[in-house]
């Protein structure tokens, strides 16, 4: 059912773009391309994640990948970087610190509450070593919108842990409580 909202999705962008004046063409095709990849992305989670081990899968990559980038970051700021620039970088892992930092917000929320509700403590430590050096990252990088994404996006992954996730079966009947407690402190 999400294939016909897709294609007038795209079909609404290409008649934008050819209406719009020419001397905006550029733009507004450089922003298709961006809307389109957010649209793609999103069906291809619907479609692929639909069981709770590609899901695991899919965020287990994910933090990999925030630990990996984040090791990378560390490496940036004390000088040892293994791309020429052109110019001296502080935590730019992606090629521009906004981007990081807002991988970074994304991802370590979700880092710390996976550690909370693991049972090995062995894993719980290498997530939450993650997650430390996210937050590294993060105070290295200078961006200020980095510490407004990481209040809001904590308070959203809180709330989702305590009714979905992991932190559920730990908590039992105190839940309820945390959970209208951590909105109304967010």
């Amino acid at each position: 059912p999400m294939n016909i909202a897709v294609m007038v999705y795209f079909l609404c962008g290409v008649a934008s773009a050819f209406l719009a004046p020419r001397w905006t063409w550029y733009y507004t095709l450089e922003e298709i391309v961006r809307n389109a990849s957010m649209v793609l992305m999103f069906f291809m989670v619907v479609k692929f994640m639909n069981t709770r081990r590609r899901w695991n899968f899919c965020l287990y990559t994910l933090l990999v990948l925030m630990a990996l980038t984040s090791f990378y970051g560390i490496l940036q700021v004390t000088g040892f970087d293994f791309v020429n620039w052109g110019r001296i970088v502080n935590v730019t892992t992606i090629g521009n610190k906004d981007f990081f930092a807002s991988f970074l917000t994304y991802t370590m929320p979700i880092a710390v509450f996976i550690a909370i509700g693991i049972p090995n403590r062995f894993d719980a430590g290498l997530y939450l070593s993650a997650a430390a050096l996210a937050l590294y990252n993060i105070v290295q990088g200078e961006t200020r919108g980095a510490w407004i994404g990481l209040m809001v996006l904590s308070a959203v992954t809180v709330w989702f842990e305590l009714k979905y996730g992991r932190v559920r079966e730990i908590l039992g009947s105190a839940r309820k409580k945390l959970m209208i407690g951590g909105v109304t402190l967010a």
